[in-house]
This record gives C-alpha cells, structure tokens and sequence, in this order.
C-alpha cells in the first residue's frame, strides 16, 4: 500500500535562525492542519536541506510517524512549504490507488495500532520501532471486487472527520461550563469574605 517507507537524516544538522523547518517527533500532532512548533523550531539552510530530501522528501498526502518516543504517533502532512525529518521521523508515501491518506492516517492513530507498534519496537531505555516492521505491518482495508474500495475509506474518513467535529464542539462546551462554573466559584468566594451571603 505504500510506495516508500524510510526515516529521516541520521546526522544531526548544522542548525540556523532562518531557513528550511527541520521537524522533529515533539512537532507531530496527528489530524492538525500543520506542525506543532510551540516547544520546538529548528531551521537548516538550503544547501542541507537539498542533500536531505534525497533520502526522505516529504510532500504533501505523505504520513510522518514517530519511530521512536510516542512511537506510532502519525500526522498527515497538510502543508505546502518544504521541510525536512530527523531519524526519529519515519516517511511513509501511500499508494493512492489503493489507500485514502487520511483513512491511513486515522488508521495509526488508534490506540490499539499504537500499543501494538510499541510492542514490536526495540530497546531497553528508549523504544525505537524498526522500518522493516511497519513495512510489513498489516492494515485493515475495505475491498470490493478483489481491489481496495477508496469510495468506501472515503466516506469511513468523512464519518470520522463528522464525529470527531462534534466531539471537538462538544470540548468546547464543556470548556465554556467549567470556565461558568469556576467564576460562579470565584464570586461565591469574594461574596462570602465581603459578608454579603
């Protein structure tokens, strides 16, 4: 189902201020629009970034996994600007003939995919999940007539993308009620000093 599955550089970089984003497994946030750069933003410049792409060049519909750390842990790149991957990143470029990039994405996430590639990793200190076992990991696809049905993880994609919509909608609600209920505590608590109850 996929045409490559690699990781990233396994040199550390000659970082800069300004130039290429390097991303990092702590950058990952799986179904987000782009990565997460609040705790970590590395940069290289063009000519390193040039020699990088050659082993691992992520574009966009292409799945970034953390091999090592919260190994499993999967996003799916949305954006369009170039960057390159450190070694603990695996690259993994779907097949899109036979898998929806967002179904494969949706996919690894679950707990139960991620515990299970925990299992299969390596190391004492630190788990690192080796390339070949993702390469043979099997995945659950619809089919139909002997072929991967792309209608059918489309609209299992729009379903999760529907009920993962309302689950967000209703964290926000909840946010709004324990916000309520923290200032009606706060204000009992002034009421209460001021000797108004």
């Amino acid at each position: 189902m996929c045409l490559k599955i690699t990781d990233g550089t396994h040199k550390t970089p000659q970082y800069v201020e300004k130039g290429v984003p390097f991303i990092s497994t702590v950058n990952l946030v799986p179904y987000a629009s782009d990565f997460n750069f609040s705790k970590y933003q590395k940069f290289i410049n063009e000519k390193e970034h040039k020699e990088l792409i050659k082993r691992a060049k992520p574009e966009k519909d292409d799945l970034l996994m953390a091999k090592c750390g919260t190994v499993g842990r999967t996003q799916m790149v949305k954006v369009d600007y170039e960057f390159s991957i450190f070694v603990g990143l695996m690259l993994i470029k779907p097949d899109k003939s036979k898998v929806y990039p967002k179904y494969l994405e949706y996919y690894l996430n679950q707990h139960i995919i991620t515990k299970l590639l925990e299992s299969l990793s390596t190391g004492a200190t630190r788990l690192t999940l080796p390339i070949n076992v993702l390469k043979e990991f099997e995945i659950n696809l619809p089919f139909i007539n002997n072929q991967p049905d792309l209608k059918k993880q489309k609209r299992i994609v729009d379903k999760i993308d529907e009920l993962l919509t309302d689950i967000t909608m209703g964290e926000d609600k909840l946010k709004e009620i324990l916000s309520d209920f923290d200032t009606l505590r706060q204000s009992v608590l002034n009421q209460s000093f001021k000797g108004k109850l």
